[in-house]
């Protein structure tokens, strides 16, 4: 029959860790038959398994566990024999947090004035809902992100800016830090062109079919996104023509 020659005594470990006995130091067997091996009273939340003689204990807690007055009982055909109580110790230690976006708003149009929530941090602590940590969010390409709370918001973008921007929410606590990282596509839309100086006045002498006055119309107006304009003048048709964008009036 098996019997025991030492006792298990407390074995205590952290989450995520395993705790181990070595059978061999704690009891002795001269048969040929197997073993069964059985925790007594252990609690649902602890593991335990036996491999090449060694006892090995784990749990999923995270938030620390203790079980007392366990057994180990050995069993072969003919008899069982039983270990002396021990405790098991699960000890809390501190896991990193989780993050992820809810409710992304992928694209703006731009030039969108904010602020507009574009998404929603959701923020998991495995340690439980009284977990503290800190957050900050990051952006790139000029475009203004930050953070109302959990809302993720966009203030704005350089005008005319269209492409996309990273943005980086990253939460920290004493231990750990954990990061999430999204994205915002600002489409283009057709703005309108831009009018970049002035159309002096000009009194010149009439001559029927000598131009006097050239107006380079090209240099005076612009359009953000660089399409080709189309160019026209509220004047009468027989006083004015345009040739190559230039408007020649007599």
């Amino acid at each position: 029959d098996p019997f025991f020659i030492g006792n298990p005594g407390d074995i205590s470990f952290n989450e995520g860790e395993i705790g181990q006995f070595d059978l061999d130091t704690l009891f002795q067997y001269y048969g040929t038959d197997a073993l069964d091996v059985t925790v007594n009273y252990a609690p649902v939340w602890l593991n335990y398994s036996v491999e090449e003689g060694i006892l090995s204990f784990s749990s999923e807690s995270t938030t620390g566990e203790f079980a007392e007055n366990l057994t180990i009982s050995i069993t072969d055909y003919n008899a069982t024999v039983e270990s002396s109580e021990f405790d098991v110790s699960v000890n809390n230690v501190n896991n990193p947090h989780t993050v992820s976006i809810d409710d992304i708003v992928s694209s703006l149009d731009e030039d969108t004035d904010g602020p507009i929530t574009i998404g929603t941090v959701n923020i998991n602590d495995a340690d439980g809902p009284n977990g503290s940590y800190e957050l900050s969010i990051s952006s790139t390409n000029g475009v203004n992100i930050s953070l109302d709370g959990l809302d993720i918001v966009y203030n704005g973008a350089p005008i005319n800016y269209d492409g996309n921007s990273d943005y980086t929410i990253v939460v920290t606590d004493n231990d750990h830090s954990a990061q999430m990282v999204g994205n915002l596509d600002l489409l283009p839309v057709n703005d309108a062109p831009i009018f970049n100086g002035n159309i002096e006045d000009r009194i010149f002498a009439f001559d029927a079919f000598e131009p006097e006055y050239q107006i380079p119309l090209e240099n005076l107006f612009s359009d953000p996104e660089g399409t080709t304009l189309n160019y026209s003048m509220n004047l009468s048709e027989d006083r004015c023509w345009n040739e190559n964008n230039i408007y020649y009036i007599w």
